[in-house]
């Protein structure tokens, strides 16, 4: 607020919003599950990712469906995910934007054939998103330039690959990889991109 020396926080917890109100009981008559901070916070995160995407998406200038990926890539980059690969399905394929965790590692996968990597080829067949935590197949994201697979070389415990689809045509794919330690890709996230 103006005025004020310090930023203030305001959460609002409605009373059944995150759960399913509890019957009552006599000695509490109004008794509802408590909402669980962490859930809320994930929520309010995946508002946040929402609210950044759809205003980067409508800065965008019309028409440019490359430039509109890149953005794309650029709100998910880092907060969201370690590595973010953008390929436009147009024939032939092209790969439009890789932001990774260091340049040299987005050099080398930009260079890589989008129609080389399996992951990416059935997203665009079938249309429907794939969410793989630890994923078995370590080809699935085809190879580097020096042969090594991809998911093994990144390190990738988890990735969400989305189709992105406009009057029942795939016209792009979106790849999130996470990497090490982090937490892996959440059904609410998946649902989310």
């Amino acid at each position: 607020p103006s005025g004020e020396p310090h930023p203030t926080v305001l959460v609002v917890m409605q009373p059944g919003a995150l759960g399913v109100l509890e019957p009552p009981t006599r000695a509490a008559p109004q008794a509802t599950r408590v909402p669980d901070l962490a859930e809320t916070t994930r929520h309010a995160t995946l508002m946040d990712l929402l609210d950044e995407m759809t205003t980067a998406l409508l800065t965008t200038p019309r028409g440019d469906r490359e430039s509109v990926l890149r953005r794309a890539a650029q709100v998910l980059h880092g907060g969201f995910a370690d590595w973010v690969i953008a390929d436009a399905t147009a024939s032939p394929m092209t790969r439009t934007a890789v932001l990774a965790p260091s340049p040299e590692e987005a050099t080398a996968l930009a260079a890589q054939d989008p129609a080389a990597c399996p992951l990416v080829t059935e997203t665009t067949r079938t249309g429907s998103p794939s969410l793989q935590v630890r994923p078995e197949d370590p080809d699935a994201f085809g190879r580097d330039p020096q042969g090594a697979p991809v998911l093994v070389q990144a390190n990738v415990t988890s990735l969400l690959c989305v189709p992105l689809a406009a009057d029942g045509t795939v016209r792009g794919i979106l790849t999130l990889f996470r990497c090490g330690a982090r937490p892996p890709f959440s059904m609410a996230e998946a649902k989310a991109l």
